[in-house]
C-alpha cells in the first residue's frame, strides 16, 4: 500500500473507531489539532486531573492473526511522548478486520526493530503492546 493510500486507510479508520471508544470509556474526544501530535485524540475535558490520549492503529489483520502475533507495534516515539508527559490516560486502539481492541498503556513489553518494507519504509525501534493485555470493545 503506498503511503497516500495508507494515510486515507488510517483516517477513515480514526472516523469509524471513535464513536466506539468514547462509548467504550465514557468519553467526549477531539481530534488533536497539530498534525505531528503523537497521538490522534485526546479529551475534551481534563477528567481527575488528567488528560486522555488515543492513539488509532489500523491493520489488515484479523483478530487470530493478531493473537498469533502476540504483539503489535507502535512508534517508540509514541512511548517517549508518554514518558516526558506521564500524569495522563494513554491508549492505543488497534482497528483490526473483525474487531477493535483497545490497550490501556502502562508499559511495553519490550521493543523490536521493524518497518513497513514492502512501502518503502526503512527499520525503526517500535514498542511492543502484547494482545492478550488488549479489550475488544466492538466486533464488526
Amino acid at each position: 500500500m503506498s503511503k497516500e493510500k495508507d494515510l486515507h486507510f488510517g483516517l477513515k479508520g480514526e472516523k469509524y473507531v471513535k464513536p466506539f471508544i468514547e462509548k467504550y470509556l465514557n468519553i467526549t474526544l477531539c481530534k488533536t489539532q497539530d498534525i505531528y501530535h503523537s497521538f490522534d485524540f485526546k479529551s475534551d475535558a481534563t477528567i481527575d486531573k488528567m488528560d486522555y490520549f488515543i492513539e488509532v492503529k489500523s491493520r489488515n489483520i484479523n483478530y487470530n492473526k493478531a493473537k498469533y502475533y502476540k504483539n503489535l507495534f507502535v512508534s517508540e516515539t509514541k512511548i517517549d511522548f508518554i514518558n516526558n508527559n506521564p500524569n495522563n490516560n494513554y491508549f492505543f486502539c488497534f482497528n483490526l478486520e473483525d474487531v477493535i481492541l483497545l490497550y490501556n498503556y502502562n508499559k511495553p513489553l519490550g521493543t523490536a526493530m521493524n518497518g513497513n518494507i514492502r512501502r518503502g519504509d526503512s527499520l525503526k525501534l517500535l514498542a511492543l503492546l502484547p494482545v492478550k493485555d488488549m479489550i475488544i470493545i466492538h466486533k464488526k
